[in-house]
């Protein structure tokens, strides 16, 4: 399937945003994978990779694709290979083709450790979101769009209270959540957003280490203390 817009032009040779979005990360996956010399054992079928990509493309509406990267080694001699990653395929996930249903939208990776969905869970009536499903008339009409696929006529504001809900109350402990939402005028705001990233680490033993942890006027082999 060709790629969407998500706002680029379709135009002669021009590239879409999404096929941007696509070659960008493939260039910069090679410049990566390149010194990689040893093999790398993945399932099969796995990618080594998976973007999904959301936005809302001018008179189109909300797209969401899902960028898939596989790697390839090629033996050259005993246990040293030369790596490279594939180009992506594209898969449009938003919207359903005609006549499905409208709901949920879930990926999960790695493929062989994936767990029941969202949508499985309200399906089966899991006790922990059919807590929240059944806790008041808001909760209950937008499980009950859900499961009918008629989640186009669900409330922004009702949809946000419900998945923060139901991840919350699904998510393994300590696991990362980060929520936003998408809109054609206000673009993409942070509902939860993304926690800080942990500072790496100094190098130790190093000038520059001594130099950052030393405090000021501390004595150093340049200057050492005069009695």
């Amino acid at each position: 399937m060709k790629p969407g817009s998500l706002g680029g032009a379709q135009n002669g040779n021009e590239a879409t945003d999404l096929e941007g979005v696509g070659q960008a990360v493939f260039e910069r996956f090679n410049e990566v994978t390149r010194n990689i010399h040893g093999r790398i054992d993945l399932p099969t079928g796995e990618p080594i990779a998976q973007i999904v990509v959301a936005g809302f493309a001018k008179d189109y509406g909300p797209e969401v694709w899902l960028l898939t990267f596989e790697v390839k080694q090629d033996l050259q001699r005993e246990d040293y290979f030369n790596t490279h990653i594939t180009r992506p395929t594209f898969s449009q996930s938003w919207p359903p083709e005609k006549g499905q249903p409208h709901t949920l939208v879930e990926f999960q990776y790695p493929p062989e450790s994936a767990s029941p969905t969202l949508l499985d869970l309200l399906q089966k009536k899991d006790p922990r979101v059919e807590k929240i499903a059944t806790s008041d008339a808001k909760m209950s009409a937008v499980s009950s769009l859900l499961l009918a696929g008629d989640s186009k006529k669900i409330l922004p504001a009702d949809a946000i209270q419900f998945m923060r809900a139901a991840l919350g109350a699904i998510a393994p402990e300590n696991a990362r959540e980060t929520v936003c939402v998408i809109t054609e005028d206000a673009g993409l705001q942070w509902v939860l957003q993304p926690p800080a990233e942990a500072k790496p680490l100094k190098p130790l033993n190093t000038p520059q280490a001594e130099k950052d942890e030393r405090p000021g006027g501390a004595p150093s082999l340049l200057h050492p203390t005069s009695n």
